[in-house]
């Protein structure tokens, strides 16, 4: 787990429910931190997840873990910072304090199962503009975290993905065209159906990306290296604009690297943390949660079996929210991990 905090703020403390809410299920959990601005500004922050990440992959079999199904779920800030070692780490540059080579262009290091990456920051410009209007820009802590505005390029996952897509084009050019082998390598690593396909399928979204990254020309193989992404927002969401991680998700489409976009309703920027932390009183925030729990409850294994919930006021069977059904699927349903275990 990497929380959020806008580049100023969190710690791992804050985020012990949702550790405990995953373990709860059957994982092993380490909510990881980073030097949180003035302590240390993005380039340093970007630094200490990739290196965390790598820590979780060398020790999290003394803990009882499998290095091959490791999990990254990524809120807000996290997400960015996330998305950005994992692009650095595919660019082979970036930062001389990552141990990255640009022999291995186009094709992570960090083994991941899946990273799920809920109500991230992918434009920093564009972000920095959303604040202005939002009238917080200068109190936020973003622009300072990034060294000022000259920076924002260069810590937009956004602009990494044009970046990238140039250099591997350029790699490109010296072997055979394999048109259409992206997104048939891209969606043997999904989950099966998950509910936040709903609304992006509804506005075309999915259809549209999967001919972007058909037509996408490169090394198949490439795919292989980049961990099963899937990008989380909500409309209702004012702190990120829903829209941008669309066009995010559009970008990665755009240079072969397969994401899946997830999409739900009434779910607020800090619900993708909080829902985690509060047990049922989530469900009573609208009285359609009653009804739906009892019209179909949760079925999903027996490992899902403390995903339902009980109310005692009224005596229904309550489910959790959408997005908290989909994580669970994703961590302990991905097929990536039996690819990784075979």
């Amino acid at each position: 787990v990497v929380h959020g905090g806008a580049w100023g703020s969190g710690e791992r403390w804050q985020y012990a429910l949702l550790g405990e809410f995953l373990a709860l299920h059957g994982a092993l959990v380490a909510v990881m931190t980073y030097r949180i601005y003035p302590d240390g500004d993005v380039r340093q922050q970007v630094v200490d997840v990739y290196m965390a990440i790598q820590w979780v992959a060398r020790n999290i079999e003394m803990h009882g873990g499998d290095p091959s199904q490791i999990t990254v779920y990524a809120h807000s800030a996290g997400a960015h910072l996330t998305m950005m070692a994992l692009l650095a780490d595919a660019l082979g540059a970036f930062s001389p304090e990552l141990p990255m080579g640009k022999s291995s262009l186009g094709r992570s290091k960090l083994e991941l199962a899946a990273v799920v990456l809920s109500a991230g920051v992918y434009d920093i410009l564009e972000h920095y503009r959303f604040e202005c209007w939002r009238g917080v820009a200068e109190m936020s802590t973003m622009k300072h975290a990034m060294g000022g505005p000259h920076n924002f390029a260069t810590y937009s996952p956004s602009v990494l993905c044009d970046e990238l897509m140039i250099m591997l084009q350029s790699e490109r050019s010296t072997i055979s065209d394999h048109r259409g082998s992206t997104a048939s390598v891209a969606s043997s690593t999904w989950c099966c159906a998950l509910e936040g396909d709903s609304i992006a399928q509804r506005i075309a979204v999915v259809e549209d990306c999967v001919c972007l990254q058909a037509s996408a020309r490169g090394d198949p193989d490439s795919q292989h290296n980049f961990p099963s992404l899937y990008l989380m927002s909500s409309g209702a969401d004012e702190v990120v604009p829903f829209h941008t991680t669309v066009t995010f998700h559009r970008k990665l489409a755009a240079c072969g690297i397969a994401s899946r976009l997830l999409l739900y309703d009434g779910v607020q920027h800090a619900d993708f943390v909080m829902d985690y932390m509060r047990e049922t009183e989530r469900d009573h925030r609208h009285e359609l949660y009653v009804p739906l729990a009892i019209a179909r409850p949760f079925s999903s294994g027996a490992r899902m079996s403390a995903t339902t919930l009980t109310d005692s006021r009224c005596g229904a069977q309550h489910q959790h929210p959408a997005h908290i059904r989909d994580t669970l699927q994703i961590i302990f349903h991905n097929p990536a991990h039996s690819l990784h275990s075979d």
